[in-house]
């Protein structure tokens, strides 16, 4: 298209719009093929998408089937394991009582002594009960020391005065 001068603005104007008809109709002509192009491009990935999924989808079967034959397997060893286990446990826990008890406790000659100092105390007990040797204990202050209630009007007693009469003693 030669801009002549001179020339007809009309007949430019009309040249102007055929070419532009043109460059639009290649634009439509480029897109078209252009979705076509997306379109094919479109199926090919879909494709590798399924096939690289059913792929990797076989393999995660097979892997879980390894599994669960490897469980199958362990379940059964652990099945034999478990009741030699609870056998072993049942027969621990039968025989830990009576270990315990043989030891811990005292015997037929030590329940004697046990008896027989008792015995004495509780006859100690009563002869003290029986003169009035009654004392009023308590625990007293942050360590909690054994203390006694005293009679502090009969006087203080010893060379720093230390002593006093007990109470009910």
């Amino acid at each position: 298209m030669t801009d002549a001068p001179g020339a007809d603005p009309s007949l430019r104007l009309g040249m102007l719009l055929e070419a532009l008809d043109v460059q639009r109709e290649t634009a439509a002509q480029a897109v078209e093929q252009l979705v076509r192009h997306t379109h094919g491009l479109d199926a090919i990935v879909r494709d590798e998408i399924g096939q690289t999924l059913r792929g990797e989808l076989s393999a995660l079967q097979a892997d879980v089937l390894d599994a669960q034959v490897a469980l199958r397997g362990l379940s059964r060893r652990l099945s034999a394991r478990h009741l030699l286990g609870s056998l072993l446990v049942g027969v621990v826990a039968a025989a830990a009582p009576l270990l315990l008890a043989s030891t811990l406790l005292p015997g037929p000659a030590e329940l004697r002594r046990l008896r027989a100092e008792e015995a004495m105390l509780q006859d100690r007990l009563r002869e003290l009960r029986q003169t009035g040797a009654t004392l009023e204990l308590r625990r007293c202050g942050r360590e909690r020391s054994l203390c006694v209630r005293v009679e502090r009007d009969r006087g203080a007693f010893g060379s720093d005065g230390a002593f006093f009469i007990v109470k009910g003693g």
